[in-house]
């Protein structure tokens, strides 16, 4: 893996630090890199130092991410119940996801994400 593909390829976090690093090999300063990247002169000296004792590699996302609780089949299916509803509140959503698949979401947000991937907003209306 070359500087290059992680431009060309990377997530865009990647992409800024393989950025600043072909920057700053190319000789700008760390000034003027860190203004054009809109990031800190000490992001610029981190992922250069990294770069260097790593390669390319080191330059990637440590944290990829968990993986999600539900398969592309019961996530549409989730979204499938929700639009077959002219309103739904995150209590009655949660009632069926627990009901339907045993699992209680921690935090209010994962239900609005899933409310906003059906083209519902989960927002509160006012009288």
């Amino acid at each position: 893996m070359t500087l290059d593909d992680l431009i060309n390829e990377g997530d865009p976090r990647e992409i800024k630090r393989a950025m600043s690093t072909k920057m700053f090999l190319s000789g700008s300063s760390r000034d003027m890199i860190s203004h054009v990247l809109n990031v800190g002169v000490d992001f610029v000296t981190k992922w250069n130092r990294v770069y260097r004792e790593q390669g390319a590699e080191g330059l990637l996302l440590g944290y990829i991410g968990s993986e999600g609780y539900f398969t592309d089949e019961e996530r549409s299916s989730i979204h499938h119940y929700i639009k077959t509803h002219d309103s739904i509140t995150v209590k009655e959503l949660s009632l069926y996801i627990k009901t339907q698949y045993g699992i209680t979401y921690s935090s209010l947000s994962s239900y609005h994400k899933l409310l906003h991937e059906a083209g519902m907003s989960g927002k509160k209306t006012e009288k």
